[in-house]
This record gives C-alpha cells, sequence and structure tokens, in this order.
C-alpha cells in the first residue's frame, strides 16, 4: 500500500523521494547491550502486559538505571560516593560526537528545516545559500568550513573522555 502511495506521489508531483535508513544509535555506548536485551526478551515465555504511559515507563527506567549507578558507586573503594552520593540527572546526552553525528546525518540526508522553511536564501557572496554552496562552493566561506571541518575531525579522533576518566582513576566503566 504504502509503495503505491509513494508511486503515485511521484508520478502525479513529478517527485523523487529517496528513503535512507539512518543508524540513529551506532556507537553509542550501552546501545549494544540494550538491542541485545531487548531482543533475548522476546523468547520469554512469562511476559506480564504492562499498561504504563511512555512518560511513566521512561520515568521508571531512568530511576532504576541511576539506582544501579548509585548502588555500584557505593560499592567502589574509593571515597567519591561520600562526597557525592547522587548521580546528576541528565535528560540529553551531551557528548560532542552525538551533536556532531546529529548535524552531519541531517545534512546527508536532506533533512535541514532550513531547506524547508525558506526559498532562495541568499549567502553573503550573492548565490543562493544551498548546502552544497555552504559546505563546498562558496569561496568566502572557505576558513569558517576549514575550521568547521578541523574540529570535527578532532573531535572524532579524541579518545572516549569516559573511559579515559575510568582508565586513569582504576574504576570499572559502568556497564
Amino acid at each position: 500500500m504504502i509503495v503505491a502511495e509513494i508511486h503515485n506521489y511521484q508520478t502525479n508531483n513529478n517527485q523523487k523521494i529517496e528513503l535512507v535508513w539512518v543508524p540513529s544509535h551506532v556507537s553509542i555506548p550501552g546501545n549494544d547491550q540494550a538491542d541485545r536485551c531487548a531482543k533475548e526478551s522476546l523468547s520469554l515465555e512469562d511476559i506480564e502486559p504492562v499498561e504504563y504511559s511512555y512518560s511513566e515507563f521512561c520515568s521508571i527506567v531512568s530511576s532504576r538505571i541511576n539506582q544501579k549507578w548509585s548502588d555500584m558507586l557505593r560499592n567502589l573503594d574509593t571515597a567519591r560516593y561520600q562526597i557525592d552520593p547522587k548521580i546528576p540527572n541528565q535528560t540529553k546526552p551531551n557528548h560532542p560526537c552525538v551533536a556532531i553525528c546529529k548535524v552531519a546525518t541531517r545534512l546527508r540526508t536532506n533533512n535541514v528545516l532550513r531547506d524547508h522553511q525558506f526559498n532562495a536564501i541568499k549567502c553573503r557572496c550573492g548565490h543562493v545559500a544551498t548546502r552544497s554552496h555552504i559546505l563546498i562552493q562558496c569561496t568566502e566561506l572557505k576558513p569558517a568550513r576549514l575550521r568547521v571541518f578541523q574540529q570535527i575531525t578532532d573531535n572524532l579522533t579524541k579518545p572516549n573522555q569516559t573511559n579515559d576518566y575510568h582508565s586513569t582513576t582504576n574504576q570499572q566503566e559502568i556497564p
């Protein structure tokens, strides 16, 4: 059904639709383990349906994860737990690589808000400000582009800061 709708839309509107799979959680620590656990749970026989809203479910999961981390910290041989007994709550991942990957994926998949909201925005050089123009062609933006690409390269080649912290303090990484 959906294939026919896409075909009709393309034919009637002279549009090209490209479906792209975007790996949203690739290389984020813990996701592979979470995926394995989710797949293993499908084979369990004694699953009881529990009705929670999405926000209630997220709250319960977050609370249990924080409790697990607190328990792990309490059992460490360091005195850090005595100083800071609670794990700080973070609602969004703040690893720079996540933000960079989001931007790169949006650019790669043509999912840029600016393109959908405005038509024919002009670059400061006078040309139409397309992604291609800004990221590749504009000579006036070349110095800024080089700086941004260098920062991206630097961030992508940095070792994982969390792992560095654990290896220098002889602590175990959170499973």
